[in-house]
């Protein structure tokens, strides 16, 4: 809500609406250097601030559609997505926080061995300038099927992770596939991260944040974990990696939604949709799906669809 565009302005006007730390300090609130603050609405930039420059600034906007849910946390206004949609930042957003996480890739079908699990999707959380006035699409990677990689998610081409790799399958009994590898994160072409594994009863799917456990003659190995990120609010795991099919009972997924696999019979659990899992291997049977992916933005603005 803009302040008042006449009349008296308080110290504590400028902190509802922008934000900052207590005991105020005026320079907090220098147009283009906070990060709340937008340029060109006559709050100076440098040196004596003029309090009447304030009368009718407003905190930056970012205009946002699709399926999106928006809330507080703090001062900050996060707005998460679960399918694709847009931003579009006012003139004065010059900073925000980006999630982005891709889709998890599926576990293998077992052909005789042991099926390999799927990778955890790619996960950036990063700090990135967004260009005033430029609409980014927001692409969240759908679900995929057992096998097939997870898809890719990104806001413009700016900020992208891939999706896991696909877990195979083992025509040779008592021999376990690969699984797929997690997915890269990038940041304008700067890779995070990505780790695999897999040996014998499959090892697990690669997670964001660690290397599947490589399987062997007697036991299986668990999907890696994922990436922890706050930006939420709460603090969760993102692209865990799917556990790797074996006879040796369940294997589990990694933190972040990896699915877990089943023993002789059963086959692979799903990667959890919205966390980028990699679905679970297998011993005789079809591993699971993976999960769809999931963007976040979050920052010091007001969220306006549009």
């Amino acid at each position: 809500m803009a302040l008042p565009a006449s009349g008296q302005v308080s110290f504590l006007d400028i902190q509802n609406e922008f934000g900052g730390s207590a005991p105020i300090s005026i320079d907090e609130y220098y147009a283009g250097q906070s990060a709340a603050v937008p340029p060109g609405m006559g709050v100076s930039g440098s040196g004596t601030i003029d309090m009447n420059g304030f009368h009718g600034s407003h905190k930056a906007i970012m205009y946002y559609n699709g399926a999106a849910s928006v809330y507080t946390v703090g001062a900050e206004t996060v707005i998460t997505f679960t399918s694709n949609g847009n931003i579009k930042p006012d003139m004065g957003t010059r900073s925000a926080r980006i999630l982005v996480v891709g889709g998890g890739g599926g576990g293998g079908q077992a052909g005789g061995g042991r099926a390999g699990a799927g990778g955890g999707g790619g996960v950036v959380d990063t700090n990135y300038a967004l260009s005033a006035g430029s609409t980014y699409g927001v692409t969240v990677a759908a679900a995929v099927s057992w096998g097939q990689a997870g898809n890719s998610s990104g806001v413009g081409s700016a900020v992208t992770a891939s999706g896991g790799g696909g877990g195979t399958g083992s025509g040779n009994y008592g021999y376990g596939a690969i699984s797929g590898a997690s997915g890269a994160g990038y940041v304008n072409g700067g890779q995070v991260t990505s780790s695999f594994a897999g040996d014998n009863n499959a090892g697990g799917g690669g997670g964001a944040g660690q290397a599947g456990t490589p399987g062997n003659g007697t036991g299986y190995g668990p999907g890696g974990n994922g990436a922890l990120s706050d930006i939420t609010g709460t603090n969760t795991y993102y692209g865990g990696g799917g556990g790797g099919g074996s006879a040796c009972g369940e294997t589990p997924g990694g933190a972040g939604g990896g699915g877990a696999a089943h023993g002789y019979t059963g086959g692979g659990n799903a990667g959890t949709n919205g966390l980028g899992g990699g679905g679970g291997g297998c011993c005789q049977s079809t591993g699971g799906g993976g999960g769809s992916g999931f963007v976040v933005v979050r920052g010091l603005f007001t969220a306006i669809p549009f």
